[in-house]
């Protein structure tokens, strides 16, 4: 049996729980916001039991308002207990199915997603209504009571919400400059580049800093950037000594986190696309390998061997950011090993959902992990997309030659 299906069997079993749930939480709110608590408490549960992580944003901002709850490709409307009824025409009904209507729009626009893959869901604890997008119009269903439908929620809930969504939105959440496993990483690497003065690490950081200060002009600014206030913040927020900080170490530290994302990122969904020609392990596993294992691994990622045997040839062939190989100690394992595990939790399948969002899937990662201030005060301004896209349109117009005479 596969585990969906041992999944669905469990939400068999639990959906009339779930449903009394439901009501007794409906009794004893007295608004949406204490009916939201409960349900995503009951609904956390379930998932615990499951063995599936939920990606829940509460009062999700969107250009529309705040959405109530978003599971992924789920948006959740709350309305207070006795709000609904089974009926589209009632005011209040029709009102609130129009407000989520809404907001699964905004998410679709915001998140670069066909409508068609999100679902729309509005409960007031009582009743429970759907609403999707299909084939150019709105399928709506008039409420129905939590009894028959729970299990058709938890179902959609949990079969949206399988997988996080390889959107940037995502990335830069969990691995942005904000994230914990950014900061674990990089301050791995730096800890670890500073304990090599003579050997290759040293060296490709050496090279490293000569090449990127042709592009940056990091050289004239790295005594200047040490004593900027974003710079000691963001060194501190990172775990490190701001008084001490070595800028240019620091940035490497930060694009070597960056090489070993997008790699892996890589691996993740040509795995997905390769059929049987790829046998490697899955990210989760390879996260959960003895240290040897793991750094053995790893040390075929970074030569390309996994990309080769796709017939992908000189897509890596070695670079500056494999140093970490050579250094490798318990926090860089550790640190790594926790990107691999979260990174792992992702669906990629998602890019066949979500094309264009794809496009700007490693530019938005990159612009977070840095704050903006910084990459400008190093010389790093983006051309906006509108504006390439206007110029390449420009250079491959015809040339019109002025008439004789």
């Amino acid at each position: 049996m596969s585990g969906a299906e041992e999944n669905y069997r469990l939400i068999h079993r639990q959906a009339p729980s779930f449903a009394e749930h439901l009501r007794a939480a409906a009794a004893a709110s007295h608004n949406e916001a204490e009916l939201r608590t409960q349900v995503a408490h009951q609904v956390q549960q379930l998932a615990d039991q499951l063995g599936v992580r939920l990606h829940l944003r509460e009062e999700y901002t969107l250009a529309e308002g705040q959405a109530d709850a978003v599971y992924n490709r789920l948006v959740i409307e709350y309305k207070a207990p006795g709000t609904l009824r089974p009926d589209l025409s009632h005011a209040q009904t029709s009102q609130a199915i129009a407000q989520m209507r809404r907001y699964v729009d905004g998410l679709s626009r915001e998140q670069r997603r066909e409508a068609e893959r999100l679902l729309g869901v509005v409960l007031d604890g009582h009743y429970l209504a759907f609403a999707r997008y299909y084939q150019g119009h709105w399928n709506v269903e008039p409420p129905l009571v939590v009894t028959p439908t729970s299990e058709r929620f938890l179902r959609a809930l949990f079969s949206l919400s399988a997988g996080r969504a390889l959107i940037p939105q995502n990335l830069v959440e969990d691995f942005g400059a904000q994230s914990p496993h950014s900061h674990e990483a990089t301050r791995a690497l730096y800890n670890a580049l500073g304990g090599h003065q003579d050997d290759l690490p040293a060296r490709l950081f050496a090279q490293w800093q000569m090449f990127f200060s042709e592009v940056s002009g990091y050289d004239e600014e790295s005594v200047r950037l040490r004593d900027k206030k974003e710079l000691r913040a963001f060194a501190e927020g990172m775990g490190l000594p701001a008084a001490k900080i070595d800028p240019p170490r620091l940035l490497f530290a930060i694009h070597t986190y960056f090489s070993f994302l997008v790699k892996a990122i890589a691996r993740l969904v040509l795995q997905r696309y390769a059929g049987g020609k790829l046998a490697v392990h899955p990210l989760t596993a390879l996260a959960n390998l003895p240290g040897p294992a793991l750094r053995h691994e790893l040390s075929k990622l970074e030569a390309g061997d996994i990309f080769r045997v796709l017939g992908l040839q000189n897509l890596l062939e070695g670079d500056f950011f494999s140093w970490y190989l050579q250094t490798w100690d318990a926090d860089v394992e550790a640190a790594l090993r926790q990107v691999l595990a979260h990174l792992g939790e992702y669906n990629p399948a998602t890019v066949e959902d979500d094309p264009y969002a794809t496009r700007d899937l490693l530019k938005k990662l990159y612009h977070y992990l840095l704050p903006r201030e910084l990459r400008h005060d190093l010389g790093e301004y983006y051309t906006p997309v509108g504006l390439a896209e206007r110029v390449l349109t420009q250079i491959n117009e015809p040339r019109f030659m002025m008439p004789k005479g």
